[in-house]
Formats: C-alpha cells, sequence, structure tokens
C-alpha cells in the first residue's frame, strides 16, 4: 500500500526548503543512491547513479542538528494523520540529485529493507520533476509519483521502488526516513 499526504503546513515546507537549499547547508557525496549493492533488485550499470547527501539519523542516532526541524515535518504529519504511528526511527537522510536526467529513466530498482524497519517514507522538499516509481514484484512499474513541495509519500520498506533524476528542474530534494510503526 502506498500512502500519499499533501498537507504539510507551507510555512514549515517554505522553512525546511529554505534552510535545507542554503548555501551553509552541508551536503556530502555519495556514489550512488542506495548504501548498499544488496539492497538493489534490478538494475544495470549506468542506474546506479551518484547523490549528495546529508544523514540526520543513522542507525537510530541523531547525527545532525537538523534533527529539530526535520523532526517538526515528521510531527506534522502524524498529528494530520491519525493513521501514522511511529514507534523508532532507524534512518533519516536528505537526498540532493541534480539535473542529469533524460524521460524515462530511473536509479536501480531497490527496496529500503532496514532490519526491524517496516515504514519507508518520503518527503519532498522541493517542487521537481524526477518521479519516484514503484514496482511489482516482476519489476514493472505500477505506480510513479510526482515530487510535489510538502508531499509525504508511505509505503512498506520491502516495497520495490526508484527514484529519478530531475530533467526539467535544477534539482530534486527529498527526505528517506526508515522507520518501525504503521501508517
Amino acid at each position: 500500500m502506498i500512502v500519499i499526504i499533501d498537507n504539510t503546513p507551507k510555512d514549515l515546507a517554505d522553512e525546511y526548503e529554505s534552510k535545507v537549499l542554503e548555501k551553509s547547508f552541508t551536503w556530502t557525496y555519495s556514489k550512488r543512491t542506495v548504501g548498499t549493492e544488496r539492497n538493489y533488485i534490478a538494475h544495470k550499470k549506468e542506474n546506479i547513479v551518484p547523490v549528495m547527501i546529508h544523514s540526520v539519523v543513522e542507525n537510530g542516532d541523531i547525527v545532525s542538528d537538523f534533527w529539530n526541524l526535520s523532526k517538526e515535518l515528521l510531527r506534522s504529519v502524524q498529528q494530520q494523520s491519525k493513521r501514522i504511528v511511529i514507534e523508532e526511527i532507524s534512518n533519516c537522510r536528505l537526498n540532493l540529485q541534480l539535473q542529469n536526467g533524460k524521460e524515462g529513466f530511473h536509479t536501480g530498482i531497490h527496496i529500503d529493507g532496514w532490519v526491524n524497519m517496516n515504514i519507508t517514507a518520503l518527503y519532498y522538499v522541493n517542487d521537481s520533476d524526477g518521479d519516484t516509481y514503484f514496482f511489482d514484484n516482476d519489476t514493472k512499474i505500477i505506480s510513479k509519483v510526482c515530487p510535489k513541495k510538502g508531499r509525504w509519500v508511505f509505503f512498506s520498506n520491502k516495497q520495490l521502488h526508484a527514484g529519478s533524476c530531475p530533467v526539467h528542474n535544477k534539482q530534486r530534494v527529498l527526505v528517506n526516513w526508515n522507520m518501525l510503526g504503521e501508517y
């Protein structure tokens, strides 16, 4: 089940986007969008693309001063959707992909698959192209979600998915959450 929620308060979405896109915000280069090869289900070498990352929570530990504002985002979506109950956060990482795509291209198909976690959530920081694709077990596209500032997408951490780089916009920025709970 894929759940989309578009009700992030505008002032909170604006503040988050503004801080993330400041020149002083710290990004780290990663040579692939998914942390390890074991999580890739179907990919070709050309589907492994670099990304800039900023880790907020790693293996349950807060590793960034950006946690407080990130926590406000999560609290906001929980208040708006009473179905979402978060018990534990394993990872929270911002991903920035630069304009590098071509129409119809997506990165390697993967699962997030964190042990003892069952929810993946994506929060789109800015309006952009660069859809997120969802696949069935035969790696056929079953759905896609367009990045929209303030949009949340919740799904099982075992759900096959892949991002894509923007073609028309300069950057696509999202927050990837790996959590234990209900949605």
